[in-house]
């Protein structure tokens, strides 16, 4: 072969610079060479190296399919395809040469198990889905014949992998998948597309780490597919980015519910799910059969991988619990035209919010609307509480969101995103931000507690009064938000309880150290009450606010990362002895007042 391989490089007048790969005698049955013709230019040669007809079939096959789909695309994606130079398909060694192509491997799956970290932003994604998505619905009318990736390779490919991987699932979990199998097969392979097939990472070049420009290497089994494979393969090599599986997902989501009205939505997502099934399957035994099941990162892939073929299942897969990962312009302009909202210009999701996903919204004349998508967790009736007291505190001059009513005069929104029913409110947006250090001193601690005093005078308490829910102006109060454990009383012990907690939650707060703990807690008093408290209401409400920091730190302890809690844990106890200090300070006082 040695030979073989002399003679084509001195017919073409090429000198090796790398050798890319060699057959191995086993799955790997081709040279690759990295190359330099005599025009300067960078060439990879491909020879077919092995007695396996079957093998020797796909790689012409391979040859036809790239001259095939490249004159399909458009330019900006014709480039993601090895653009042929030369080829002799004649004999038993055919070979072709194409343009080598500068990059790294997104990574290998025998050891990453899917694309490795941080090569995507939404700019690259955009473009890397949208090939996907342009390849599937090309049109080839050519004389050859494509395959199929079919009902009888899923269920051939299912009963190897399941033979071999008895050990890996319990039986319940072997039994599902069965029991799934004969559920969902029919209703996977109505509607196909075209695929690349072999979507695994080192198949799949980027020139340089979030650069626009890739690379789809290895076309021999391009092929016909069941609409949700695709999806399936790049959601599931995304494994270490749930943020990207969710931007794949959503993107196909949208796709097949706007085309032809939903007409293949239902076909898509059961497809999608079948296919997670499959493919979690393979790759759950290709880590069996050829990682070292001994590292981390097996550990970790295998953890999603299960958890995923166990949500497919279910099929909670398609019905996600929060959306914040998934949302897109589409989504939103739907919410927009059930309010009769402006034309949207953009948005930004809020990604550090906690449960509910939060959503800026600005139109085209410059308004801007705060869109909030609400968790499962929250009922209507908690939902319509916080909105009733929005309404109050905006009638009573307190600075929070206007509630925003549909075009039916409801001011929750019912509408299906992502298999769900969700609940979505529109506000007003507030100007301001959480309280910069420099401004953290007697006059804002002041100007909130008076904040919180007249939203008390309304009969409302907020239940999380902290820096997070809290909008300042330099040090002014500009707006109060997220009154999710707010509720109405008229009870003046709930109002003072509310008032420690808010106390605790601040002093608490690493961040707001530009004023000390005692002075914060006299200007807070001051502003809350309008006057100076005597000692023994100092020492009341000093106690009622240890209880309350007592709480927060069970909460902390509980529910915190073991590395971050050792090292953070300590900022309450200091809070307690200081607050301990200040008790005894003002029971000094106190004896001297009574000498």
């Amino acid at each position: 072969m040695d030979k073989k391989i002399e003679q084509i490089l001195k017919k073409y007048d090429l000198r090796t610079l790398e050798y890319i790969r060699k057959p191995d005698g086993g799955i790997i049955r081709s040279h690759v060479i990295k190359c330099l013709n005599k025009g300067g230019e960078l060439i990879a040669l491909k020879i077919f190296d092995s007695s396996d007809s079957i093998a020797k079939e796909r790689f012409l096959g391979e040859l036809r399919h790239l001259k095939s789909i490249r004159p399909k695309l458009s330019a900006k994606h014709r480039s993601y395809l090895p653009k042929i130079k030369f080829y002799d398909l004649v004999g038993e060694n055919p070979f072709y040469a194409y343009d080598f192509s500068e990059g790294k491997k997104l990574g290998s799956f025998i050891k990453d198990f899917g694309f490795t970290h941080g090569c995507f932003t939404h700019n690259n994604f955009e473009r890397f889905i949208a090939f996907i998505d342009a390849l599937s619905e090309i049109e080839i009318k050519d004389s050859y014949k494509i395959s199929r990736w079919s009902q009888n390779n899923a269920r051939k490919e299912l009963k190897y992998y399941l033979e071999n991987t008895r050990d890996l699932f319990n039986p319940d979990l072997y039994d599902k998948i069965l029991n799934f199998y004969d559920t969902y097969t029919n209703r996977a392979f109505k509607k196909f597309v075209f695929s690349h097939r072999d979507l695994y990472p080192e198949n799949i070049l980027i020139k340089e780490q979030l650069s626009n420009k890739f690379t789809f290497l290895d076309w021999e089994y391009f092929s016909k597919v069941p609409v949700g494979f695709n999806p399936a393969f790049i959601y599931l090599m995304f494994w270490r980015e749930e943020f990207w599986k969710a931007k794949t997902f959503a993107y196909f989501y949208n796709k097949y519910e706007k085309l032809e009205s939903g007409k293949y939505l239902s076909t898509f997502l059961d497809s999608f799910l079948f296919c997670v099934v499959i493919l979690t399957t393979r790759f759950l035994y290709q880590m069996q059969a050829f990682a070292d099941n001994e590292t981390e990162t097996v550990f970790h892939a295998k953890r999603s991988f299960l958890f995923d073929l166990n949500r497919a299942l279910n099929r909670d897969i398609v019905k996600p619990r929060n959306v914040k990962f998934y949302i897109e312009q589409r989504d939103i302009e739907k919410v927009a035209g059930s309010f009769d909202i402006d034309k949207v210009k953009s948005y930004e999701i809020f990604y550090a919010s906690k449960g509910n996903t939060v959503a800026k919204v600005v139109t085209t004349v410059s308004k801007k609307y705060i869109f909030r998508f609400y968790s499962d967790s929250r009922t209507r009736s908690l939902i319509k509480r916080e909105l009733k007291i929005f309404e109050r505190l905006r009638s009573n001059g307190i600075k929070t969101y206007l509630v925003s009513h549909t075009n039916k005069g409801r001011n929750i929104l019912d509408i299906n995103l992502y298999g769900k029913n969700r609940r979505i409110a529109v506000l007003s947006y507030l100007e301001g931000k959480k309280i910069a250090r420099k401004w953290a001193n007697g006059k804002s601690t002041a100007n909130m507690a008076d904040t919180l005093s007249k939203i008390h005078a309304c009969g409302i308490i907020h239940g999380d009064f902290s820096k997070e829910n809290v909008l300042f102006k330099r040090d002014k109060v500009s707006g109060v938000i997220d009154f999710e454990w707010g509720r109405f009383t008229r009870s003046k012990e709930v109002k003072k309880h509310d008032m420690a907690k808010a106390i605790a939650l601040w002093m608490t707060d690493i961040r707001y150290k530009n004023i000390s703990d005692e002075e914060f807690f006299e200007e807070f008093l001051k502003g809350y009450y309008k006057k100076d408290l005597n000692i023994e209401s100092k020492i009341e409400i000093l106690d009622l606010v240890r209880t309350k920091i007592l709480a927060e730190k069970d909460i902390f302890v509980t529910t915190i990362d073991m590395t971050f809690r050792k090292s953070n844990v300590r900022r309450f106890d200091d809070i307690l002895n200081k607050l301990a200090a200040l008790k005894e300070l003002y029971r000094t006082y106190k004896d001297k007042a009574l000498l």
